[in-house]
């Protein structure tokens, strides 16, 4: 659009230019003609504005139709805040000032975190023969980790999946502006995550992450209607998200993940399911059928699922123990900050903390849900 007004410009001053006989003139008629151009280039941009704006409310609509969910039509984007006042949902106690916001916070974080001791308790499905059968067939197609294949162009490609918005963690690196370093500049971060996946080494400083509380519905200054979700350092993301590649890969394979099963599958959207529901859920009120469903409670996400049913089903499959030795190394002594309207929180620390925003927490759990279903 600017190209097509810049050539209108120098048309219009070409056959202007002429009738000029001092540089004076044609320092005035260009003025004229900037100002015209400039007012109809700012109507043309409002209407594309508009244009666009309207077509992005037409995508919304057309995405409940398909079984999208209706939450982005019915709340504003003003309703996306944190909360500057808590409310005790037992006691009822209201919370204002900068000191108790912050400190309410993170002790509700800490608290929902807190994991009561496991049992011992027998596991006969890790000891059934069809454990047996995939950890047989797992010998002769295992899974390699660390990857053969991590080189430079990985590395950049890792970095070029997924949303690149500005959403750096506690080391404050930009994964946009990482992913547009030359081979040179990217080659010192490339050796880092190298030896984090090599040598299983993750210190303290890379284990640190940012929560960022999200609103989901009901009273804003209760924080029991938001998830946090957790902003990493970029070399702990990236070595994540080459592992959950690898296993997503791997896992598809070997058909780890029965096709039932939407969670974990490519290509597979949550519309789908939706949608099929929805039709089941008519069908039986048009014939007066009873039917009885499994609803998995999705008030807290991945953050209460317990890495080690992780680390069953990796063993169920037969996937190695190196990969559970990575994955429980990553999560060892995770330290939490959490983002208020105040400033950061105090941090707090967890031994094995699954994180909402996680890359192999999605994964993780279809293949823990997967153990049922074979």
């Amino acid at each position: 659009m600017r190209y097509s007004y810049s050539q209108r410009i120098h048309s219009q001053a070409r056959r202007a230019t002429p009738a000029c006989s001092s540089i004076e003139q044609v320092i005035e008629v260009a003025k004229g003609l900037r100002g015209k151009v400039s007012k109809e280039l700012s109507k043309m941009e409002r209407a594309e504005a508009t244009r666009k704006a309207r077509q992005r409310d037409s995508f919304k609509l057309k995405d409940v139709l398909h079984g999208g969910s209706v939450k982005r039509l019915l709340l504003p984007r003003e309703s996306m805040v944190q909360p500057l006042v808590l409310i005790d949902e037992q006691t009822g106690a209201i919370t204002a000032d900068p000191a108790g916001v912050r400190a309410g916070m993170r002790a509700y974080w800490d608290r929902l975190y807190k994991k009561e001791p496991m049992e011992n308790v027998e596991k006969p499905w890790m000891t059934c023969d069809t454990a047996k059968q995939f950890q047989l067939d797992a010998l002769e197609d295992p899974f390699v980790w660390p990857p053969k294949n991590l080189d430079l162009q990985r590395f950049r490609a890792v970095l070029c999946r997924g949303n690149r918005r500005p959403s750096p963690g506690p080391d404050g690196w930009e994964k946009w502006c990482v992913a547009l370093l030359s081979d040179r500049a990217l080659a010192l971060p490339f050796k880092l995550l190298k030896h984090m996946i090599k040598a299983n080494y993750h210190s303290k400083l890379v284990q640190q992450s940012y929560l960022l509380p999200n609103y989901k519905q009901g009273l804003f200054c209760t924080l029991g209607n938001y998830r946090a979700l957790a902003f990493s350092c970029l070399l702990e993301t990236v070595a994540a998200a080459i592992l959950t590649i690898d296993l997503q890969i791997y896992s598809e394979h070997r058909e780890l993940i029965p096709p039932e099963q939407t969670a974990g599958q490519r290509g597979v959207q949550l519309r789908d399911m939706t949608s099929l529901l929805a039709m089941l859920h008519a069908a039986c009120v048009r014939l007066g059928i009873s039917v009885a469903s499994l609803f998995r409670d999705q008030e807290k996400g991945f953050d209460v699922l317990r890495p080690e049913a992780g680390y069953d089903a990796y063993t169920f499959f037969g996937i190695g123990a190196a990969a559970i030795e990575f994955d429980r190394a990553r999560l060892a002594r995770s330290e939490f900050l959490i983002k208020t309207p105040y400033g950061l929180a105090e941090p707090f620390t967890k031994e094995g903390q699954v994180k909402q925003g996680d890359p192999p927490s999605p994964l993780r759990f279809a293949l823990t849900m997967a153990m049922a279903m074979h």
